[in-house]
């Protein structure tokens, strides 16, 4: 269950434009697991366990409260600066237990029930919750500077904050425990860039150079002698690259879109355990996860036909993405700081091209105040399928997530 409230202030002045805001939100929520059966006896029993049945509860809960304030001021005509911080206090609980009981699951306290044994048989799973407290400040800053109506160079830099917690599903090890909270992840961001319109407002475009460096990154990773990930943070990484955006219209009735990305994504620093249950520094080891090099759109879309009914439109949509790995793996399995993982081959997705296109007949009278909107939709035109996520289990076992098949669908609305 979750709820939250936010109440912002805006209002502007001749040269100035404001927001102040506060917000607050509140969840919790737990898992309850009903186990049966001889392969559901992991918890510090014996592998088989003929007429096992076992509870496993992980519970969570966040108060997150935070303030914030931005400021855009205009220094000249030409010139705007913009401030801006958001201040945040996130308070983050935990609990979890695990109990072997009956074929009826009784919970804890009924008679034959009793909490299990951890994993070096040094204790029990009773329950156990913790709490603690994180806290940041996050500024923003930027400046923008028009040029003219058709130019337009900016420039901004940002700290950011994503909050810790406890890995409750985590297994209770001696390098793992669900009530070791993980960290908050912080970022520092730049970007500088240009926009503007050419041919007469034909054309527009946006060009961005960024870059992202992130400490105490959040890293979900597998610990010796488990086969249940947990959450970690793992060191350090950055994040740079560059982005291209534009639109022009060919006619009244036809315009194309175009979008082009480059990414170059390295850790800096990747704490993980090695086949040895040695802690060492991977990054020059690891590839990075989630980053292709190269990624491309382009899209036509235009008027087909007047017809009695409505007005035909077309689209056309093409993605394209560079090869990428979808977890971090090692390049090498006999240095000396290899870490436990899968080789890059068997983490690759490959290059991918997919096509979107979409038929509509707009402006369809069929009485009232409005009009009708039909649409006829496909999503990966061609058919392509591939791997394009997954997750291994420690070199027992590997999970793989296809991109979804082709997809038809039917869109109505209507407007007034």
């Amino acid at each position: 269950m979750s709820w939250s409230h936010e109440f912002q202030w805006i209002g502007n002045t001749e040269r100035m434009n404001y927001v102040a805001g506060a917000y607050y939100y509140k969840d919790d929520g737990y898992a309850l697991a009903k186990n049966q059966g001889a392969l559901a006896g992991g918890l510090g029993l014996p592998s088989f366990v003929p007429g096992y049945y076992g509870l496993t509860h992980f519970g969570v809960g966040t108060k997150a409260k935070a303030v914030y304030g931005q400021i855009d001021y205009k220094l000249t005509d030409a010139l705007t600066g913009t401030l801006g911080v958001r201040r945040t206090s996130e308070d983050k609980s935990g609990d979890v237990w695990a109990a072997n009981t009956n074929a009826a699951f009784d919970l804890p306290g009924s008679p034959g029930v009793s909490y299990q044994p951890t994993f070096d048989k040094t204790g029990v799973r009773s329950p156990q919750s913790a709490s603690t407290k994180f806290t940041a400040t996050t500024p923003v800053a930027a400046l923008g500077y028009k040029f003219n109506d058709d130019l337009t160079v900016f420039g901004r830099v940002a700290k950011g904050f994503k909050s810790g917690g406890y890995p409750v599903e985590a297994p209770l090890t001696a390098v793992s425990n669900p009530m070791k909270p993980f960290q908050p992840e912080k970022s520092t961001s730049y970007e500088a860039g240009v926009k503007g319109k050419v041919l007469g407002g034909r054309g527009t475009f946006s060009a961005t150079v960024f870059r992202t460096n992130l400490t105490n990154f959040q890293f979900s990773q597998l610990p010796p002698g488990s086969t249940s990930p947990t959450m970690v943070n793992a060191g350090k990484n950055h994040t740079q690259g560059l982005e291209v955006e534009g639109a022009f219209k060919i006619t009244s009735d036809w315009m194309v879109q175009f979008g082009y990305g480059y990414l170059s994504a390295k850790f800096d620093r990747y704490m993980v355990y090695n086949v040895g249950r040695v802690l060492v520094d991977a990054a020059a080891n690891t590839v990075p996860l989630q980053a292709p090099k190269n990624t491309f759109s382009l899209g036509v879309t235009g008027k087909l036909a007047q017809t009695p009914v409505g007005v035909l439109r077309g689209m056309v949509d093409v993605r394209y993405s560079d090869t990428l790995y979808f977890y971090g793996a090692q390049k090498s399995s006999t240095v000396t700081n290899a870490a436990v993982g899968p080789s890059p081959e068997n983490s690759k997705s490959k290059a991918m091209t997919i096509v979107n296109a979409q038929l509509t007949l707009e402006k369809i009278k069929i009485g009232g105040p409005g009009s009708a909107e039909l649409a006829l939709w496909v999503k990966n035109l061609t058919d392509h399928q591939q791997i394009v996520g997954g997750f291994d289990m420690g070199g027992l076992w590997q999970v793989g997530n296809y991109n979804p098949p082709r997809t038809y669908g039917v869109g109505f609305n209507y407007k007034w």
